[in-house]
């Protein structure tokens, strides 16, 4: 394999059509962020090593891109933006009284093993709520979220709510220690069962809990689950838990978003800094969440400012694989157009593209390849996003597409 020509695993070029859709799709969900009174920001792709260490709660620090500079600093390619956000509302911030909308976008980087179609670099936008511990401050954010998924051209999509209260509540009856709490949470957000009957096999717990934490897997299903779950536990933590959605869901209701609502009582998070609802948005064609967020409350307090924060992100890769796929087609607002010219028509060629640009259009100037066909000028410029095509030769325009 030629390395000068190829990219390295988990990463890839965006060019062409793909990437004007992408770039068209982040503006209008750019826009609708904005309506919320999403401040934008932008952070350093590279910060300090503690920003993203285990202690904070991003996860595995093996999957971090490390590297030391001149004065002996070790920093790390960012592998999420909450962190960096958590710093900045943290130095910049810390004395409002009223809460703070920030909304972000730009790449993040994931050393991942065993990749399976995921990429180690993506192209994130995302928004965070920091200063309201409110239920209306996380029914606001899921609106935004799915708005957001709407402004960018998708309909066929439902986003599916879980709170890790519920689980650790009944894990933490079990009385289980912390090692075997973390084991059987994740195995049940990725409802292996083998795994979590493999785990409870040698626990000395009552047969009615191993039979509850079995099932918390299949606990998804539509509002009514709220009160059937209610029924299964009598644990202050995970009754709190269900009544936390039940608000956030009766709020979505103003929205008049509760038709793209489903719950999942098994979901929980690696990301260990959440610590009250979580969310995740799943659309046809893609084989990831489009978006994931949720509430952490303890994380800004890493950083040395206490403030309750809720927020999402959603994934542009993703996102875009499903706006691809099937009907699911971003609408073109603006036409491309190319004029491919002859020598003698140059001038009139200009002359035409800066009027078609001053009106907002899009248009390529294009030489006349000797012996080459109009059809294949047009046809090479498929690739690119054009609508229209146009001929100047002997001082005249002339449509051709």
């Amino acid at each position: 394999m030629n390395k000068l020509i190829h990219t390295p695993e988990g990463v890839k070029d965006i060019y062409g059509r793909d990437y004007f859709r992408a770039r068209r799709t982040l503006f209008r969900i750019s826009d609708e962020l904005e309506r919320f009174g999403f401040m934008r920001i932008t952070t350093p792709s590279f910060e300090y090593f503690d920003i993203f260490s285990g202690k904070v709660g991003i996860g595995k620090e093996r999957e971090l891109y490390k590297f030391v500079d001149k004065e002996n600093n070790t920093l790390v390619l960012r592998p999420d933006f909450t962190p960096g956000i958590a710093r900045v509302y943290s130095k910049y911030f810390a004395d409002s009284k009223v809460p703070v909308r920030l909304t972000y976008r730009g790449n993040v980087f994931k050393n991942l093993e065993g990749l399976q179609g995921k990429m180690k670099e993506s192209y994130q936008i995302g928004a965070e709520l920091i200063g309201d511990p409110s239920c209306a401050a996380d029914a606001e954010v899921i609106a935004a979220n799915i708005k957001c998924i709407l402004a960018g051209g998708l309909r066929d999509f439902r986003l599916t709510l879980g709170h890790p209260g519920f689980i650790m509540g009944i894990l933490k009856e079990a009385d289980l220690d912390d090692d075997t709490m973390d084991a059987l949470a994740e195995e049940i957000t990725v409802k292996n069962c083998f795994a979590i009957v493999d785990i409870l096999r040698d626990l000395d717990i009552p047969e009615e809990k191993k039979r509850l934490i079995t099932n918390l897997p299949f606990l998804m299903g539509s509002p009514e689950l709220l009160e059937k779950a209610k029924d299964m536990v009598d644990n202050e933590e995970s009754l709190a838990a269900i009544e936390r959605l039940r608000e956030i869901y009766d709020l979505l209701g103003t929205y008049n978003m509760q038709k793209y609502i489903s719950f999942d009582l098994g979901m929980y998070s690696k990301l260990r800094y959440y610590t009250g609802v979580i969310f995740k948005a799943y659309a046809d064609g893609a084989g990831e969440p489009v978006t994931t967020g949720g509430r952490y409350d303890s994380l800004i307090k890493k950083f040395g400012c206490d403030a309750p924060a809720v927020g999402f992100v959603l994934c542009m890769e993703t996102f875009m694989q499903a706006l691809n796929s099937k009907d699911s087609r971003i609408e073109e607002t603006t036409k491309g157009a190319i004029l491919i010219y002859e020598e003698d028509s140059l001038k009139e060629a200009i002359a035409f593209a800066e009027e078609k640009r001053s009106e907002g259009g899009i248009i390529e100037l294009i030489p006349r390849v000797p012996g080459l066909e109009i059809k294949d000028h047009i046809m090479d410029a498929k690739q690119m996003v054009i609508n229209e095509a146009y001929v100047a030769s002997k001082g005249k325009i002339e449509k051709a597409l």
